[in-house]
């Protein structure tokens, strides 16, 4: 880059970091009027609502203003395979000795597995469940019609219903969660037990759940720590964030300013959704690619993802573009443990049409320098917290607002990485054989990739909505596209 569109590219930093900085001095005002309006609903409904527990904070009041009473919007859902027969009995004797038997303790971690929320003057508040049992959530997987499984059923067969299982929506008298036993699931020649865990993201995130699976299983878990960490700043350091996260968060959304999102080629699919999980990767593969470019492991895994986006655009006969608009979701450090969301989400723009698969890489790899350097993980979380003071059904506009943008302006691409598992792990002696994980797509998102594992093995999980390619094909065909991507890195290596 020549020194004229160094500075060129300065001065358009500069310009977006402005009216940033004085639009977080209006976004602040208006968090202080709607924190006393808050204060004014909380007042209200200890009068005329009792029955009410407090007003859903931060990030939980996020996420439940995509609330529909028609279909779930915010499902996590995690698919597992056990060995051996593992019994209904085994399994809700095991939840109840190391998780529930502890409700009534003063730092019991799990409350919000006992509540649901509900509405009033706007705001969503926790209620509890009225007689809560885990029969009620522990329970064999008991769907019918398009979400029917065959019992005996393969794994194939079991995986077949996720995208119908994203949308279903819960019972809303109920907490939003259901841990779910397929009986008899044929897994390599074996008769094993798969299990189906479905949480509203409003509940808590992918830590969360983590430790509500190390929990209910008895077993460790154990991933890599999230090394980032948020140190403690002096006074002038503070006051030199005012103006340094304008900067940082101008850094990160420039590039997406400049991008759009993928084209739909079927516009009356947009509300459909097809699931599509890729073969198993090995965690030595993945870093055998990391240690020969000396990059991230993340950075290996969404130059995969980025790759398997250009070749399904190519099947489909679209314009490949340098690059699509879309998302990383990242953990925000020192998670508090627990039932909470502690994440949030950075712009990106995925490098797509390259000419070779490491000059991606590379490229994925300083981006994340970049972004991890900067303030605007925290800043962003931040945000998204104080948004949540906002009236919860303000979100009922978010599906709208979202297609639109679609529309206009392209779907974007968002990628999720969780740390795979480093061992084996049980639950009462029946080892976990498998998983995948899975969030869906919520407009203006068009494909939500999601990645984990267990036992340094690991899946690609893509969600993605059938309008933005030519056939339902070359959507179920992403996680082998996937796969051809890393094989081909993976020979780069040699």
């Amino acid at each position: 880059m020549s020194l004229t569109a160094k500075i060129l590219d300065e001065l358009t930093t500069v310009a977006i970091a402005i009216p940033i900085l004085f639009s977080s001095l209006g976004f602040y005002f208006t968090f202080i009027m709607t924190f006393l309006v808050r204060v004014v609903v909380q007042l209200l409904a200890r009068i005329f609502r009792p029955d009410l527990k407090n007003i859903l904070t931060a990030l939980h009041a996020t996420f439940a203003m995509g609330h529909s009473k028609d279909k779930a919007l915010e499902s996590v859902v995690i698919t597992m395979i056990l060995e051996g027969k593992l019994s209904l009995q085994e399994m809700r004797e095991g939840a109840q000795k190391r998780i529930f038997d502890f409700a009534k303790d003063k730092n019991y971690k799990f409350p919000l597995l006992h509540h649901t929320w509900t509405f009033f003057c706007g705001y969503a508040f926790w209620i509890e469940e009225d007689d809560f049992d885990i029969k009620n959530h522990i329970r064999d997987y008991d769907y019918e019609g398009e979400l029917c499984i065959p019992s005996p059923c393969s794994e194939k067969e079991m995986r077949s219903v996720l995208a119908e299982l994203f949308q279903m929506p819960y019972n809303r008298s109920r907490s939003p969660w259901e841990f779910l036993r397929v009986s008899n699931v044929n897994y390599n020649g074996k008769e094993c037990t798969g299990i189906f865990l479905r949480m509203d993201h409003a509940l808590g995130d992918g830590y969360s759940i983590l430790e509500f699976l190390r929990t209910i299983s008895g077993s460790n878990f154990s991933v890599p720590k999230f090394k980032m960490s948020e140190k403690k700043s002096t006074v002038l350091e503070k006051l030199g964030f005012l103006f340094k996260v304008p900067f940082d968060i101008a850094v990160n959304i420039k590039p997406a300013l400049r991008t759009r999102g993928l084209p739909q080629l079927r516009p009356s699919l947009i509300g459909e959704e097809i699931v599509c999980i890729s073969s198993v990767v090995n965690v030595e593969t993945v870093n055998k690619i990391k240690n020969h470019f000396q990059v991230s492991y993340a950075a290996v895994l969404y130059a995969v993802v980025c790759g398997a986006i250009e070749r399904a655009m190519t099947r489909s006969n679209q314009n490949v573009p340098d690059g699509l608009l879309g998302g990383v979701v990242v953990p925000v450090p020192n998670h508090p443990g627990g039932m909470c969301n502690h994440v949030t989400t950075a712009a990106a723009k995925w490098p797509i049409r390259r000419t070779s698969q490491s000059k991606r890489l590379l490229e994925i790899q300083q981006d994340l320098i970049t972004l991890f350097r900067s303030t605007t993980i925290m800043a962003y979380f931040r945000a998204n917290c104080r948004a949540g003071f906002a009236p919860t059904n303000l979100g009922r506009l978010v599906p709208l607002g979202g297609g639109l943008i679609g529309r206009l302006f392209g779907f974007g691409v968002v990628i999720t990485n969780f740390p795979t598992t480093r061992g084996p792990d049980y639950f009462d002696g029946h080892e976990y054989l498998d998983c995948t994980v899975g969030l869906p797509t919520v407009l203006p998102c068009g494909i939500f990739v999601s990645i984990w594992g267990l036992n340094n093995q690991q899946r690609f999980n893509f969600n993605v909505r059938r309008n933005l390619f030519a056939s339902d094909e070359i959507c179920r065909n992403l996680g082998k596209y996937a796969m051809e991507e890393l094989q081909e890195l993976l020979e780069a290596t040699n």
